[in-house]
């Protein structure tokens, strides 16, 4: 049994030693860059003249959240880089905070924001959602970006800025 569970996980593994440590760090922007646009997206469209309905909103927020759990999974498989996991774990950490937020705060929101008589309680309401969600980001967000530093640094890769991170700091 021992020997067929290690040849099972073998492949994960050797999946994430196939690649180059750009193309490790990259994949794992590339998950983060799409719950990110996702994220944008909820932002967008909760209360625009595109989505009318609670249902819309929610409808939107589930298509974020399948994008979360596809991110993490994918994650979960790449297995770490050279026997070095921080990077792909502050990931998964950060990008399971979004799971949580987008399956609880964000439908939160969603039903402040469509009431029939919304008031000015509930938009000091969202408006705490809000600052709670900033505040148990950051200290992730930063563990991840220490983490991606950390992984570049000993890789030899040179980080670039991404231009995502502009739209989701305003």
């Amino acid at each position: 049994m021992k020997t067929l569970l290690f040849l099972f996980l073998l492949p994960l593994g050797a999946l994430a030693q196939k690649m180059t440590a750009v193309e490790y760090n990259d994949k794992i922007i590339g998950y983060q860059n799409e719950i990110g646009y996702k994220l944008l997206a909820i932002g967008e469209y909760i209360g625009s003249e595109e989505i009318t309905t609670e249902e819309g909103a929610n409808a939107v927020r589930l298509e974020a959240l399948e994008v979360t759990r596809e991110s993490i999974k994918g994650l979960e498989k790449m297995g770490a880089f050279k026997g070095d996991d921080a990077l792909r774990k502050s990931a998964l950490n950060l990008f399971r905070f979004y799971e949580k937020i987008i399956k609880d705060q964000y439908a939160q929101m969603i039903d402040l924001i469509y009431k029939e008589d919304f008031s000015e309680a509930d938009s000091d309401a969202i408006s705490l959602l809000v600052a709670k969600i900033t505040e148990e980001e950051m200290p992730l967000d930063q563990k991840f970006q220490t983490a991606q530093i950390a992984f570049a640094e000993k890789n030899n890769i040179e980080l670039q800025d991404n231009p995502l991170q502009e739209e989701l700091d305003k």
